[in-house]
């Protein structure tokens, strides 16, 4: 799942016919939802995927059926069912050269390979190669497990990063590339101090009126942690994003605390902080900064 979707996961699972076709469903808590205010109102949860993928290695061929349409974010589940997909994609792998194909069938039959799919299809391979590149190219690997600082918590960590990086290199440069993350939002009004970064983030709502997110950024090289609020425009704290770098050895772990008051850290997020880390890493040892 994504990583922004974690904080309101209520369950995914797996069910395998075989090797070469299964079904996964995602399931969104319908309560949390609620809490952010995406919700029915009712607890309803929502059935963010659910899909039954077919693959044909002598054709080289993947199929998935889409059991919940995905420009919606999938369906409530008391809507959701199996009994006929509301979209069937195909990828077609071809030679010479090596290429893919691609193609949706929809509900009433028609075969559809428009602008719009082509779109979807460049953030697909795009994710996919994207992140096959960078965890090939990955110094340092990210991955769920046990807490350092909190015993018995969940965290993201780090391998150990001796052989790349040292302390005073790393926190200094990560307080650089998430300082400059925040700057890259659009309409970002930035405010930075020795040990704080506050970015005002301004926009719309669907009346005309403006307004006003909130991310800071806190953090001390002396004790090694660095804290990411977001608050809403109400100021109320939408989700806090910690990162502790441990001296010996030398490892990250990251958490995020939502609204809520639950800890996440999952798999999702590691990648997110496994790509976070390695471009530190690469910059701290980069001239160029």
């Amino acid at each position: 799942t994504e990583a922004s979707a974690e904080a309101v996961l209520k369950s995914c699972t797996v069910t395998e016919a075989s090797a070469d076709d299964f079904t996964v469903k995602v399931i969104l808590d319908g309560a949390k939802l609620d809490s952010y205010g995406y919700g029915k109102g009712d607890g309803t949860d929502r059935m963010r995927s659910w899909k039954r993928v077919v693959v044909d290695r002598v054709s080289k061929r993947i199929t998935t059926h889409d059991y919940v349409p995905e420009p919606t974010l999938g369906a409530w589940v008391d809507e959701a069912s199996d009994k006929e997909a509301v979209a069937v994609f195909h990828m077609q792998l071809l030679s010479g050269p090596t290429r893919a194909e691609f193609w949706v069938v929809d509900k009433e039959g028609t075969r559809l390979s428009d602008a719009g799919l082509a779109q979807g299809v460049y953030h697909l391979t795009d994710r996919v190669v994207g992140a096959l590149q960078a965890a090939a190219k990955a110094k340092v690997k990210v991955a769920p497990g046990k807490s350092i600082r909190n015993q018995g918590e969940d965290s993201v960590l780090t391998q150990p990063m001796e052989e790349h990086v040292d302390y005073d290199s790393f926190f200094d440069k990560m307080t650089t590339v998430m300082k400059e993350k925040m700057e890259k939002l659009p309409n970002a009004e930035v405010e930075v101090a020795a040990t704080e970064v506050v970015v005002r983030v301004k926009e719309q709502d669907a009346d005309g009126k403006e307004r006003v997110h909130t991310h800071t950024i806190k953090h001390s090289a002396e004790s090694g942690e660095m804290v990411i609020t977001h608050t809403d425009q109400d100021g109320k704290i939408v989700n806090t994003s910690f990162r502790q770098v441990h001296k010996s050895p030398l490892v990250v772990e990251a958490w995020n605390i939502t609204r809520n008051g639950d800890r996440t850290a999952g798999a999702a997020f590691a990648k997110m902080v496994q790509k976070e880390v390695n471009e530190i890493i690469e910059r701290a040892n980069s001239w160029f900064g």
